[in-house]
């Protein structure tokens, strides 16, 4: 499976094409993965997504859309900043929890998936979980999103090389 060069915004990037993977599944309940690669400045962003890729090349040229405005993530380079000291970061991670369980939770509540979830559970034995997580969903009804998300805070990472070997941090920040 050869890269197939592309072109966005100006920029050259290279995508993985997996066209016998894509007739064998479902699009409607299942994102199919569409990854990519490209070199940003003195950075190689890959993706298992070409429009996230994408959107980080529009990023590049835009700094108004940059995360590097976002108060969560100034916070998360802040701290990430003050643990490295005079060491350099090896790579850097940033993550945003609300926006993955938002969209776990959107699943849950969708009613064309729980359809597709009771569907799969009746015509295959092997597939009865499904059954008994819709039967959950509708026993314990989801509260608002609102909810969950004040216990969702942003999370950061770094890992670092020293003379003393590897080192990988994660943390999360807390919610007040």
């Amino acid at each position: 499976m050869p890269f197939q060069k592309e072109t966005y915004g100006g920029v050259s990037y290279y995508r993985l094409e997996t066209p016998n993977r894509r007739q064998q599944i479902d699009t409607a309940t299942t994102r199919i993965p569409d990854p990519s690669v490209a070199i940003l400045g003195d950075y190689l962003v890959g993706s298992d997504s070409s429009k996230c890729l994408q959107q980080a090349i529009i990023t590049k040229s835009d700094s108004s859309q940059s995360l590097a405005s976002e108060l969560d993530f100034k916070l998360i380079a802040s701290k990430i900043s003050g643990k490295l000291g005079d060491a350099e970061a090896s790579f850097v991670i940033f993550n945003r929890p609300e926006e993955g369980i938002r969209l776990l939770y959107g699943m849950a509540n969708s009613p064309e998936l729980r359809s597709r979830m009771r569907s799969a559970a009746e015509s295959n034995p092997a597939l009865r979980v499904f059954g008994v997580l819709d039967d959950a969903l509708n026993d314990n009804p989801l509260p608002p999103f609102a909810v969950l998300a004040k216990y969702l805070a942003p999370v950061g990472a770094m890992m670092t090389n020293d003379e003393t070997g590897i080192h990988y941090m994660e943390f999360s920040l807390r919610r007040e």
